[in-house]
């Protein structure tokens, strides 16, 4: 079982304790003096008040705040309040919301030279890389905070900065560094007396000497890290420190203490609404409930953890989560799911822990180490020059005259030896800065000419499209809506015309990108050689036509390549169609109708000896035909981030049959849009309107 720590920094100027008394005075203050700077910080404190209580109150005041230092034309507080707004954003899992704000406070404190506000801003940036599993993006930050907190020397950042650089390192599996910047932050915390500090990086250690299997040394430093969070009662803290004993009684095989400890931190993460909390929680319990072989409780805890680290963008958990599930998956013989959750795990730990990232990181600790050994070299090279000097100039005695001779020409003799080594150091880095600076370019040249090609290629496909025109000819009032997910679509839609017959086909190659506009080359010829070569006139002879001629060309090494399509042929009112995988609707009177379809692909499959069906449908004026690809509907989004599905769409499409067909294209793609935020088109996407 891992142990997790929900490590937000969270910095600000200054701290407050929640209780009513302070509300009242606070908002006391906000009500005699509107425009006021103090205006600023009481609703600053007031949005602290409800933080992990009411996360609407929270943002409110946090706007507040803003809103008022912008009218207030303060700088700083500007900078302070959009801070505050990234901790905010982070608390909830935003954090690429969280980053938004914190560039602009780091902006402003870099425009000010406000050296200790900038500190915080880079613990709080490295805390949010930290919680999207950016490693390398979170230690540097720290390290730049550290530099500026030890240059300021502010003890109180400074042990901030190395606590934060420690639970990182645990992160990565590098203990002994962990251990080193966390009992350093220990002991500054202690020195400066923060409690909260000392809470924290007590934790911290904690799971450090769990991880080194001194379950002893972990448990002590655990129940004093929960000492001080009950003192202090900080619920969201009490939690974490719940979490880490619950974990530590699961690795000494005490699995009753394990779960009461695991369900009281459980307890307070739900009371705070905190999801990542939540998630954690559940995933440890699920542990247990594995370790007890009661795998259908494990399954259904890890499938909510899911949820929570899916919605807060938790990727370093939500790796846990995916082997944990596959682990519980493979122990009651479901093969196939376990295979499922492997892959995901496995692709999303790549994702997170690559070797260039590792290496960045050993990088940025050898860069800290070095720098701050040139800083103390140059420091004592400074002192011993004005001692010398000082000396000279006291001295009367011609022994002390030439100690101090001899010592300038050592201290010369080193510096003089420092400085070689350091050019020759810096002829190295440049060298190598030119070889990557070159290896950029080649890399860039290559992106490039990919990129144009795909884009040339994209001219290409498109050019094999059914044209505005040829549609608008044969299909009086109708609309396409045709978003491919990439540059190149593996989606297509086809028409053709033949004696005194239209067709129209809205076809779903294998795959997307470049592997789908291939496919859709291909698919295209091929229903072109149909109808134009062949003379087929019978949609589902087309099909059968098109289905033998991609068997005969792609499938001689058993790939199941092809395409799920709708053709129709129209005339005289009168639709004959044939459907593969792919059923198209029709709306008459405000009620769908789904039109039948053959459960087989067009290409190799099972039933691929089987002819395609043969279906008609008698249309009436007014009648709405609706074909479409399965790209609106497989398509994340919404408040849960959860697919849009087919039940919602045929309610949108019979929402808006009755508009002009010309103003449905643009209705289709606003609902699309909005519906996709700022989630990633999963497919492409097709959907053809005609009017009868």
């Amino acid at each position: 079982m891992k142990k997790w720590v929900l490590f937000f920094v969270f910095i600000s100027t200054s701290l407050f304790s929640q209780n009513s008394k302070v509300v009242d005075s606070l908002l006391l203050i906000v009500k005699k003096q509107p425009q006021d700077t103090a205006t600023v910080n009481a609703l600053r404190y007031l949005s602290w008040e409800y933080e992990g209580s009411d996360n609407n109150i929270y943002f409110n005041y946090c706007n507040q705040a803003l809103l008022l230092a912008q009218k207030l034309n303060n700088e700083s507080f500007i900078g302070t309040c959009f801070m505050d707004l990234g901790i905010a954003h982070d608390y909830i899992g935003n954090g690429d919301s969280a980053l938004f704000y914190y560039s602009k406070s780091e902006q402003i404190f870099k425009k000010l030279k406000n050296d200790s506000e900038l500190t915080a801003v880079y613990v709080n940036t490295g805390s949010a890389y930290r919680s999207l599993g950016n490693f390398s993006k979170a230690l540097d930050y720290n390290f730049q905070a550290l530099r500026i907190a030890e240059k300021i020397g502010k003890k109180d950042r400074i042990a901030d900065c190395k606590n934060a650089i420690g639970n990182i390192y645990r992160q990565k599996n590098n203990l002994d560094l962990a251990l080193k910047y966390s009992k350093e932050a220990l002991d500054v915390y202690i020195e400066v007396n923060d409690l909260e500090g000392v809470s924290r990086v007590s934790g911290n250690i904690g799971i450090i000497y769990s991880e080194l299997k001194d379950s002893k040394s972990a448990l002590e430093y655990y129940f004093k890290s929960l000492e001080i969070r009950l003192k202090l009662n900080s619920i969201a803290s009490i939690s974490n420190c719940y979490s880490n004993i619950a974990c530590e009684y699961y690795e000494m095989d005490k699995l009753s203490e394990a779960l009461m400890y695991h369900n009281k931190a459980l307890v307070l993460n739900e009371q705070l609404n905190n999801k990542k909390g939540v998630a954690i929680d559940l995933t440890n319990i699920a542990a247990v409930n594995t370790k007890q072989k009661k795998y259908g409780e494990a399954l259904e805890r890890l499938k909510l953890a899911e949820q929570y680290a899916e919605e807060t963008k938790f990727r370093d958990l939500l790796k846990e989560v995916y082997q944990t599930t596959a682990q519980n998956y493979e122990l009651i013989g479901d093969y196939k799911m376990a295979y499922q959750y492997h892959q995901k795990f496995t692709n999303l730990k790549d994702e997170i822990y690559n070797d260039n990232e590792n290496e960045i990181i050993a990088e940025m600790q050898t860069k800290y180490e070095t720098d701050k050994k040139d800083s103390q070299i140059e420091l004592l090279n400074t002192t011993k020059k004005l001692q010398d000097a000082d000396l000279k100039r006291k001295s009367i005695i011609i022994w002390s005259f030439l100690v101090g001779l001899v010592l300038v020409i050592v201290l010369a003799f080193y510096i003089y030896r420092g400085y070689k080594i350091k050019q020759k150091a810096n002829e190295v880095i440049t060298q190598q800065k030119k070889e990557v600076e070159q290896q950029k370019a080649i890399v860039e040249e290559k992106q490039k000419e990919i990129v144009d090609s795909i884009t040339y290629a994209k001219r290409i496909q498109y050019a094999l499209l059914a044209s505005d025109s040829f549609l608008e000819a044969h299909l009086p009032e109708h609309f396409v809506l045709f978003k491919p997910k990439d540059i190149v679509s593996g989606d297509f839609y086809w028409a053709a015309s033949q004696e005194n017959n239209f067709y129209l086909a809205a076809c779903d190659s294998t795959g997307h990108g470049v592997p789908g506009a291939f496919m859709s080359l291909l698919n295209t010829g091929f229903l072109s050689e149909a109808i134009k070569e062949k003379k087929i006139t019978a949609p589902n002879e087309i099909f059968n036509y098109v289905r033998k001629r991609l068997i005969e060309s792609i499938s001689n090494e058993h790939q199941q390549d092809g395409m799920d399509a709708t053709l129709i042929k129209i005339k005289n009112n009168k639709l004959e169609y044939a459907s593969a995988n792919n059923k198209a609707v029709v709306i008459r009177n405000n009620e769908l109708i789904e039109l039948s379809c053959d459960k087989m692909p067009i290409g190799k499959s099972p039933k691929e000896d089987q002819s395609f069906s043969s279906f008609s449908f008698d249309l009436l004026k007014g009648d709405c035909i609706y074909l479409f690809t399965d790209g609106f509907a497989d398509q994340f989004g919404g408040a849960n981030g959860k697919k849009f599905k087919y039940k919602q769409l045929h309610s949108t499409l019979i929402a808006n049959s009755a508009k002009p067909l010309v103003n449905q294209k643009a209705i289709f793609n606003t609902i699309f849009e909005e519906w996709k935020g700022n989630l990633e088109q999963v497919d492409d996407m097709l959907l053809i309107g005609i009017r009868i």
